[in-house]
């Protein structure tokens, strides 16, 4: 905390291969954005902070700073997607990786599952 400002760090365990790093790190950024939400709206802050640190390369943080603006945004994604499941208006996107743990020999599993 510098100057009263909370930073939040989320550390990750994925075996993510260096290449693929930053993409990693952006598959998290929707996490991060509602944490750094959480975060402006209980502590009453204007920007925040957010480092995604993957614990195999400590030296390589994904940093992301949300101002107002962004947070307001932010905000609004979060209402309209909530809003969309309240109304079933909403479709699964499956997408395969090397690391996802609901595959079984490169097939996903949640894509079996019967959606209502």
């Amino acid at each position: 905390m510098e100057g009263g400002a909370w930073k939040i760090v989320d550390y990750k365990t994925d075996n993510v291969p260096l290449e693929s790093l930053h993409t990693r790190g952006e598959s998290y950024r929707a996490q991060m954005e509602v944490y750094a939400l959480l975060a402006s709206r209980y502590f009453g802050q204007k920007q925040v902070e957010v480092t995604t640190l993957f614990l195999r390369y400590l030296d390589r943080p994904i940093k992301y700073c949300f101002d107002e603006n962004d947070l307001s945004c932010i905000e609004a994604g979060v209402r309209s997607t909530i809003n969309n499941i309240r109304n079933s208006r909403f479709e699964r996107a499956v997408i395969l990786c090397e690391s996802c743990p609901y595959q079984v020999r490169g097939r996903c599993i949640m894509a079996q599952a019967a959606i209502p």
